[in-house]
């Protein structure tokens, strides 16, 4: 779900379409109260209204629409929801040729539908064809005429020569990044390493938090250091792989940590280091084994052997993953493009009362304004709403924001950041920062700050009464009268769904573990029977999983653990999510062991030791070296 600053929007689409502010104004149909504020929406001095801005972009031939459902044009949702599974296929394709051809029928079928031969729909499609060039290894001059034309449809007189890489928007980022592998391919590499790099500064400008810059900086990166390698630059490719990891495991649940690895590896060899060459290796196998890419596994040994730099698997290979199907789960979906019917298309499906789909987000009136079109919508209304339908926003629509919300927007995602790496004094300073701000006095936002609050609290302080009476306090902002043992027949959002996460956590950690678990149960009921749209749902069911498993496993109660770690590693390799799979082999491990399958357990706490040192958690790590030299007498290199 990219989101975008109205004001730089415009100045944005005005400068690459070379028109003047005098024509824009006196060409916009909502010219009703514009003016002559031109320059002031673009310098940030004034907030255009919406109408206002929807008529200064369909001035700019860019109207709003074409960044809806994210980006198809007067399509209905059955196609549109084509993109995300086209996506899915082609970022499958790059390590298993078996999907080129389903993907390359995807793009075909859309191709061939009316609307798809003109506009943003056609970008679409030439950025995937020009995709599947590069992946089927084809002329690369065919795919740099694709690229042209791709990016001709947004960016005027466009010139990948000077192109400073500021204010990239819609297929502009993927058509580039294909462009670089074109030019890699056919021995421009120089060329390619300077385009990757400007992309990766206009992929930067998105919010920190945004889902296209969470799919599409960590592959770039990637790329980026594996072509500093073959350019013999392996000092900033070993720097490249850091700042890249770094992207992986935040913002992209670990999903290319094992490549890093992989290429710090090389970079280590070339630089004289084999003994930090040897680890990386190491841990690049743990990471492919972990998320079940075998093949890239077997040539990180065979590369190891090449180098003399051996080392002991423990087995770990013969770990099976049962392969899951790749296919994207989505709900029921509407044939209507604009954003007020589908969220009354989507309401109806559930049958869920008006007052409780909105209740702490919006009032009921203005939803029903929202789903006519008499109001805009906010991204802070539509995110929860859309959750509360069991919904993944990123697939149905871009927002637009002023520039302080923007500016918040980026602030709370740092917080998040701040808290994830344990850096709490800082988290706090900007929490407080945040507050000031309007928009954080009630509702969701203030839920946000609340949950923070409570988090920075356990921290200093433990597990206190305190702390669960902050998480209650919390949850109350948006759910009054929230009662436990009814939490399988409530619809959460994100937030909630992490803030009774927390409260189950607290409940175990407690020695209440049956009321835990039971919360743990109830959450899981209520996310099986309300989040249709999977790639929503996976983002918190796995850690619930892991939590669930985990305090099965503290109980005794090991066969049940053992089912639902297997659960939730499946279904984190199916989404290529890295970050909790050593922590579910550790309870992998864990059950085996107490069963007394004490061999079979060794591969997967040899996973849950390496798999944690990739992933930089090292207190994990160190838990379960101490465990396996305790009981097992195996101390792990």
């Amino acid at each position: 779900m990219p989101s975008y600053e109205k004001n730089a929007m415009i100045t944005l689409i005005r400068v690459r379409q070379n028109m003047k502010q005098e024509y824009v104004m006196g060409h916009t149909a909502a010219s009703d109260g514009l003016g002559g504020t031109m320059s002031r929406y673009e310098n940030n001095r004034q907030e255009p209204r919406m109408k206002v801005f929807k008529g200064l972009m369909e001035t700019m031939r860019m109207p709003i629409e074409a960044f809806f459902c994210p980006h198809f044009e007067d399509q209905p949702m059955e196609v549109v929801v084509q993109r995300p599974y086209i996506l899915n296929l082609l970022d499958i394709a790059e390590n298993n040729p078996s999907a080129h051809d389903e993907a390359a029928r995807r793009v075909e079928a859309l191709s061939s539908m009316k609307g798809f031969d003109v506009g943003l729909n056609r970008q679409f499609i030439l950025s995937c064809q020009a995709r599947l060039n590069e992946l089927t290894q084809k002329n690369p001059t065919d795919t740099l005429l694709l690229v042209k034309e791709g990016m001709a449809i947004t960016y005027k007189n466009f010139d990948e020569h000077s192109f400073d890489g500021a204010g990239l928007i819609l297929e502009e980022p993927r058509l580039l990044h294909t462009l670089a592998s074109a030019y890699q391919r056919r021995g421009d590499t120089a060329d390619a390493i300077a385009l990757l790099k400007r992309i990766q500064k206009g992929i930067e400008s998105l919010p920190k938090d945004d889902h296209e810059k969470d799919k599409q900086l960590a592959p770039l990166m990637l790329n980026l250091s594996k072509y500093l390698i073959q350019n013999s630059q392996y000092e900033d490719a070993l720097e490249t792989c850091i700042q890249g990891n770094e992207v992986s495991i935040r913002r992209n649940r670990g999903r290319y940590t094992a490549d890093f690895a992989y290429c710090k590896a090389l970079s280590m060899h070339s630089l004289g280091n084999p003994n930090e060459c040897r680890k990386q290796l190491i841990l690049a196998h743990s990471g492919y084994i972990l998320l079940h890419e075998t093949e890239k596994a077997e040539l990180v040994k065979i590369k190891a052997k090449e180098l003399g730099l051996d080392f002991d698997t423990y087995n770990t290979e013969s770990i099976i993953i049962d392969k899951p199907n790749y296919t994207l789960g989505f709900g029921e979906l509407p044939d209507r493009t604009n954003i007020g019917n589908m969220l009354r298309f989507m309401h109806e499906q559930t049958g869920m009362s008006l007052e409780a789909l909105c209740h702490g987000i919006c009032s009921k009136s203005n939803f029903s304004k929202l789903i006519i079109g008499k109001i805009g919508v906010h991204v802070y209304h539509l995110e929860p709403i859309m959750q509360r339908l069991g919904r993944d926003i990123n697939f149905y629509a871009n927002t637009f924001l002023s520039a302080n919300d923007f500016k918040e927007k980026q602030m709370r995602d740092e917080v998040n950041i701040m808290i994830i790496t344990r850096k709490y004094e800082s988290a706090a300073k900007l929490l407080i920062e945040l507050e000031k701000g309007k928009a954080y006095q009630k509702g969701v936002n203030l839920q946000f700050v609340k949950s923070a609050w409570a988090t920075i609290a356990a921290n200093k302080d433990g597990n206190t009464l305190d702390y669960l009476n902050m998480l209650k306090e919390a949850i109350a902002v948006t759910m009054p009268g929230f009662n436990e043992k009814e939490v399988n027949n409530y619809r959460f959002s994100y937030n909630e769904i992490i803030l009774i996460n927390k409260m189950g956590n607290y409940y175990c950690e407690t020695e209440e573990l049956e009321r835990g678990i039971r919360l743990f149960e109830r959450l899981m009921e209520s996310m099986d029977k309300y989040y249709v749209d999977e790639t929503e749902k996976i983002r918190t069911y796995t850690m619930i999983l892991y939590n669930y498993s985990n305090f099965l496993e503290h109980m005794g109660r090991n066969m049940e653990a053992l089912k639902f770690a297997k659960k939730g590693m499946m279904l984190d390799v199916k989404h290529q999510r890295l970050n909790l799979l050593p922590s579910f082999a550790d309870n992998i491990g864990c059950s085996l062991y107490n069963i007394g399958k004490k061999k079979e357990s060794v591969p997967y706490f040899a996973l849950a030791y390496r798999g944690s040192e990739l992933l930089g958690k090292i207190h994990n790590q160190q838990a379960t070296a101490n465990f396996v030299r305790e009981h097992l007498g195996i101390t792990f290199d």
